[in-house]
């Protein structure tokens, strides 16, 4: 009976390690796959458009006192840079959400929007800043807020399928 124990659990292991075998084969398919699907990413960023762009980051609070007619002025200056300045690739506006999570404690509160604009390169940035419209909202911007915090990032990634794809190694 023992010999007979012995081969089940030695059946029993090979069984347990053919199964682990075939999901690490699994596994490293799915890597591999994964790898080929990133590369063709990759390559298609590169002939279609480098996806590596710069991202002027704008976090602000607007004053407390300002006006419903000075709030909409600074609306529409920022509308006409946006629209009128040609390096603009691309602009997301957004307002604060307060969720209750713990990072939010220990957060200045600085900022309750957030504008997040796009150029191809720190040229196009460049070329918005000194643009005569920009001038004209940073005017408008400096007057109208009680605190801003503003940066710049290159930003490496670009949308496939609907996911972000990392695009540089």
């Amino acid at each position: 009976m023992g010999s007979q124990t012995a081969k089940r659990s030695a059946a029993k292991r090979a069984a347990v390690g053919s199964q682990t075998a075939k999901r690490s084969a699994a596994k490293r398919r799915s890597v591999e796959r994964e790898a080929t699907e990133w590369t063709a990413a990759k390559s298609q960023s590169q002939t279609a458009r480098e996806a590596l762009m710069v991202w002027h980051l704008v976090l602000m609070k607007p004053r407390a006192d300002l006006s419903a007619d000075d709030r909409q002025s600074l609306v529409d200056a920022f509308n006409h840079a946006v629209r009128e300045i040609p390096t603009v690739r691309d602009v997301q506006i957004g307002r604060r959400v307060i969720h209750g999570a713990a990072y939010e404690m220990a957060a200045p509160n600085s900022a309750d929007y957030v504008a997040s604009i796009a150029f191809d390169d720190l040229a196009g940035l460049q070329t918005y800043l000194g643009h005569p419209a920009h001038e004209a909202l940073a005017a408008r911007f400096y007057q109208s807020l009680s605190s801003a915090l503003i940066y710049d990032f290159e930003m490496d990634g670009m949308i496939a399928d609907g996911r972000t794809v990392k695009t540089e190694a």
